[in-house]
Protein backbone atom coordinates (compact mmCIF):
# COMPACT_ATOMS: atom_id res chain seq x y z
CA UNK A 1 0.00 0.00 0.00
CA UNK A 2 1.36 3.39 -0.96
CA UNK A 3 1.06 6.54 1.14
CA UNK A 4 -1.50 7.94 -1.33
CA UNK A 5 -3.62 4.78 -1.15
CA UNK A 6 -3.48 4.96 2.64
CA UNK A 7 -4.61 8.60 2.56
CA UNK A 8 -7.62 7.74 0.40
CA UNK A 9 -8.60 4.98 2.84
CA UNK A 10 -7.98 7.31 5.77
CA UNK A 11 -10.32 10.03 4.47
CA UNK A 12 -12.94 7.44 3.63
CA UNK A 13 -12.83 6.02 7.16
CA UNK A 14 -12.85 9.51 8.68
CA UNK A 15 -15.79 10.38 6.42
CA UNK A 16 -14.03 13.57 5.39
CA UNK A 17 -13.41 15.08 1.98
CA UNK A 18 -9.90 14.36 0.75
CA UNK A 19 -7.43 17.22 1.06
CA UNK A 20 -3.74 17.33 0.24
CA UNK A 21 -1.71 15.95 3.14
CA UNK A 22 1.91 15.03 3.65
CA UNK A 23 3.63 12.80 6.15
CA UNK A 24 3.97 15.63 8.68
CA UNK A 25 0.29 16.63 8.56
CA UNK A 26 -1.07 16.64 12.11
CA UNK A 27 -4.20 14.59 12.65
CA UNK A 28 -5.34 16.74 15.55
CA UNK A 29 -4.41 20.28 14.53
CA UNK A 30 -4.60 20.19 10.75
CA UNK A 31 -7.26 17.52 10.13
CA UNK A 32 -9.14 18.34 13.34
CA UNK A 33 -9.53 14.72 14.45
CA UNK A 34 -10.62 14.86 18.09
CA UNK A 35 -10.01 12.11 20.63
CA UNK A 36 -13.37 10.38 20.13
CA UNK A 37 -12.98 10.43 16.36
CA UNK A 38 -9.47 9.05 16.78
CA UNK A 39 -10.68 6.05 18.79
CA UNK A 40 -13.39 5.30 16.22
CA UNK A 41 -10.92 5.84 13.37
CA UNK A 42 -8.32 3.50 14.88
CA UNK A 43 -11.00 0.88 15.44
CA UNK A 44 -11.99 1.14 11.77
CA UNK A 45 -8.35 0.95 10.67
CA UNK A 46 -7.85 -2.16 12.80
CA UNK A 47 -10.90 -3.81 11.21
CA UNK A 48 -10.15 -2.68 7.65
CA UNK A 49 -6.54 -3.82 7.66
CA UNK A 50 -7.00 -6.81 9.99
CA UNK A 51 -4.56 -5.39 12.55
CA UNK A 52 -4.98 -6.12 16.26
CA UNK A 53 -6.27 -3.04 18.11
CA UNK A 54 -3.49 -3.64 20.66
CA UNK A 55 -0.94 -2.79 17.97
CA UNK A 56 -2.33 0.75 17.88
CA UNK A 57 -2.40 0.98 21.68
CA UNK A 58 1.25 -0.10 21.85
CA UNK A 59 2.13 2.62 19.34
CA UNK A 60 -0.19 5.34 20.67
CA UNK A 61 2.69 7.81 21.05
CA UNK A 62 3.23 7.61 17.27
CA UNK A 63 -0.33 8.37 16.18
CA UNK A 64 0.01 12.12 15.82
CA UNK A 65 0.82 12.62 12.13
CA UNK A 66 -0.46 11.03 8.93
CA UNK A 67 3.02 9.68 8.15
CA UNK A 68 3.56 8.08 11.53
CA UNK A 69 0.08 6.54 11.45
CA UNK A 70 0.85 5.17 7.98
CA UNK A 71 4.02 3.53 9.33
CA UNK A 72 2.13 1.99 12.27
CA UNK A 73 -0.44 0.53 9.85
CA UNK A 74 2.26 -0.79 7.52
CA UNK A 75 4.03 -2.45 10.45
CA UNK A 76 0.77 -4.00 11.59
CA UNK A 77 0.02 -5.46 8.18
CA UNK A 78 3.42 -7.14 7.83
Amino acid sequence: MTFDEFCLAMFSLLEQDSVHVCETTSLKEELEVDSLQMVNFISCLADSFNIPFDHFIENANRLNTVGSLYEVVREGVE
